[in-house]
């Protein structure tokens, strides 16, 4: 009940974010679950403060996902497949346009002093010793078994952060051979240019 009631406030102070996602597109031609589908799961997903795909995953049968998504959750696996072919502009225009709605209806107030920050952080958002991609970032880790080889992705996120919300509004991965600050300063840029 009170996740609707979320979801409603939100679509009416920031738009249809839920709709906007059902638009993004992905990479890859013959997906069986619509692109879609997984943007508007992997953004609801962390509003119902489920801790991960997996977990998430285990709430399949629940008939909100069919009235919130418009489809039965789709698999971990799926999940991670989409979020990783969907397109990063259409997912940056969605973010911009819900901003935009949340400005224009003053959703989002200032503190006292009127100022809004814009917080730069850097985040590891997972690491492996079993999987790695061609972006994957290595360190040697020692464990109780020896030294073993660790595979990590890292990113800086650019939030809005006012007095009672915080609004992620795009992330940067950090390369190979790359510090945060070299990620901040591609990620200050297009936040700038950003309409």
């Amino acid at each position: 009940m009170l996740f609707r009631r979320m979801l409603a406030w939100e679509k009416k102070c920031g738009g249809d974010v839920l709709g906007g996602l059902g638009y993004v597109t992905e990479t890859h031609e013959r997906a069986q679950i619509s692109a879609g589908h997984g943007a508007k799961a992997l953004f609801v997903i962390p509003l119902a403060q489920m801790g991960s795909l997996n977990a998430a995953e285990q709430t399949t049968e629940s008939r909100l996902w069919r009235k919130v998504i418009g489809c039965a959750l789709p698999s971990a696996d799926t999940l991670a497949r989409v979020a990783q072919r969907v397109s990063l502009d259409e997912i940056r225009h969605v973010i911009g346009a819900h901003y935009a709605k949340l400005k224009r209806n003053k959703a989002l107030p200032a503190p006292k002093h009127g100022l809004i920050a814009l917080v730069l952080d850097g985040h590891e958002t997972m690491s492996t010793y079993l999987r790695c991609c061609e972006s994957c970032l290595s360190r040697r880790v020692h464990t109780a078994d020896g030294e073993r080889e660790q595979h990590y992705h890292r990113y800086v996120v650019a939030s809005l952060v006012g007095e009672d919300f915080h609004l992620c509004l795009d992330m940067e991965e950090i390369g190979r051979g790359e510090g945060e600050v070299v990620a901040a300063l591609r990620l200050i840029e297009r936040v700038h240019a950003a309409p």
